[in-house]
């Protein structure tokens, strides 16, 4: 960090724009992780376990859907950025909170 105000070259955090990381520590901790209590097929968060009443109803066609969390600030702003501004350092951070959330869970991806 070079201290210089609009230094282009140190990264600042994309949510509160703190110097020094790509997304600081403190914004990644404010995302909410959905949790264990979801419907096995569609992900959705439920009270209790098992699957949800549309799922139920009308099963979808894939086997099972995950996020690692509800699409709103500040997790939204990170997968924007990574969406249109196709920031592959933030990609690789945002991949690595979804590799822990699967060896955690215990999920088996194909």
């Amino acid at each position: 960090m070079c201290g210089e105000q609009s230094c282009t070259k140190c990264p600042a955090c994309i949510t509160c724009g703190r110097e020094g990381e790509r997304w600081c520590a403190d914004c990644r901790a404010r995302v909410e992780r959905v949790g264990e209590r979801i419907c096995p097929r569609c992900g959705k968060r439920r009270p209790r376990a098992g699957l949800c009443a549309e799922c139920r109803r009308r099963p979808p066609a894939y086997a099972a859907l995950r996020s690692y969390g509800p699409y709103r600030e500040p997790l939204r702003t990170a997968i924007l950025r990574l969406k249109y501004r196709h920031d592959l350092g933030l990609g690789e951070l945002l991949a690595g909170l979804l590799l822990g959330l699967v060896r955690e869970q215990g999920w088996q991806p194909d």
